[in-house]
């Protein structure tokens, strides 16, 4: 009896051993998952905080890079509406070649543009020494070819016109079998000798630059924040450049762009109730970006009557009507006007090293953007932008004139 009591006993210390031991494994266990748990949590918190972080680093490189390329296009705009007072054009080329005669062709001289263009290419022929003859070509082809043909019976040693040269190309080729060479001005998009349209050479600043320009003023006027409209012509060599060029500005710039719409033919009679249209639509805190500032006359009455006092209108060409509304504050506040008395002194310099049997100097002007602040400097009190550079005293010494 007192060995089964004695066995009785062992048997619990066993049995009680056996229990601790088994409770010591099972924590040991349960800790160890505890652990295990613990460090998988660790490590998807550390992956979602470093998701977060590239994020967060992407977000501020992003808006670095946006920062960087509105502040270029800031610091381009100061500089398109400050004054060009530096000359960037020819140094030398030959003194100028005497008795010659050049035949003047405009589109059309009921256009103040392109009769300042004329009448520009007749200064210089003047300080030239040079004859000249201004036509008209009334905005018409069959009369442009016909003013070509004058020209050539003539025997003029060179033509210079504005008139669109890709429907007078039989006329210029013509011209040019006998020897004599067209320029043109606003002739085709190229800048500089254009093979294409048998052009010796073709004086338009760079549309593509225009472009930018009219942008960068809606972009640093908004600081980027602003919303567009553009009309531009997507028919048109040099409108269709422009066009895509503002597209292009506005959106490397983050703005949105509310409607890239193209004039057709029908455009005198279809803009106005585009305006209204997109008034109703967008409301009036936007601004409209325009190949040509002739184009605002249409719009200009259906913005009044809609009470759309915050609209802006930034054009092109720089028309006496644009600089007159921008002194008013009459909806246009811009205007990138071109330099038409450069261009006829250009045109002469061209034919020039021709006739001296030289190469052609390739150079555009730089932009200029006309606003209220600037409206009346560098020619402005005449509505027309003369850059203050004194090129014609540069293009007299090159000449050898006085």
């Amino acid at each position: 009896m007192r060995r089964y009591r004695k066995f009785m006993a062992v048997m619990c210390v066993v049995l009680t051993m056996a229990l601790i031991f088994a409770g010591c494994g099972s924590k040991e266990t349960e800790g160890t998952k505890a652990e295990t748990k613990t460090e998988e949590t660790k490590a998807k918190e550390t992956t979602e905080a470093d998701k977060e972080e590239t994020t967060t680093v992407a977000k501020t490189t992003e808006e670095e890079a946006g920062s960087e390329v509105l502040d270029e296009i800031i610091s381009a705009f100061e500089k398109e509406t400050g004054a060009w007072t530096e000359w960037t054009g020819p140094t030398d080329g030959p003194k100028i070649a005497e008795g010659k005669t050049i035949a003047i062709i405009n589109q059309d001289s009921s256009n103040g543009g392109e009769a300042l263009w004329g009448d520009a290419v007749a200064e210089a022929c003047e300080v030239a020494g040079w004859e000249y003859v201004i036509m008209d070509g009334q905005g018409d082809v069959t009369t442009e070819m016909s003013c070509f043909s004058q020209a050539i019976a003539l025997g003029v040693d060179g033509i210079v016109t504005s008139a669109n040269t890709s429907n007078l190309q039989a006329s210029i080729e013509e011209a040019k079998e006998k020897g004599i060479p067209t320029v043109g001005i606003h002739a085709s998009a190229t800048v500089g000798p254009d093979e294409k349209e048998n052009l010796l050479y073709n004086n338009t600043s760079d549309p593509k630059s225009i472009g930018h320009a009219i942008a960068d003023y809606a972009i640093a006027d908004s600081q980027g924040k602003g919303k567009v409209v553009i009309i531009y012509n997507a028919n048109h060599s040099i409108a269709s450049v422009k066009g895509e060029a503002m597209k292009e500005r506005v959106e490397q710039a983050g703005m949105e762009v509310l409607e890239f719409y193209t004039i057709g033919d029908d455009w005198a009679t279809t803009l106005p109730s585009k305006m209204a249209s997109w008034i109703s639509t967008y409301g009036d805190d936007f601004y409209v970006l325009c190949i040509a500032d002739a184009f605002f006359d249409y719009l200009i009455p259906t913005i009044r009557n809609a009470g759309a006092e915050n609209i802006q209108l930034i054009g092109s060409d720089g028309e006496n009507a644009a600089y007159e509304r921008i002194r008013k504050g009459e909806y246009q506040v811009a205007t990138v006007p071109e330099p038409g008395l450069l261009f006829g002194y250009m045109c002469v310099d061209e034919l020039n090293r021709y006739f001296n049997g030289e190469e052609q100097y390739v150079w555009s002007p730089q932009m200029h953007i006309v606003t209220k602040d600037n409206v009346d400097s560098e020619g402005g009190t005449d509505s027309v932008w003369t850059p203050g550079n004194n090129f014609q005293d540069h293009y007299k010494e090159i000449w050898g004139v006085q």
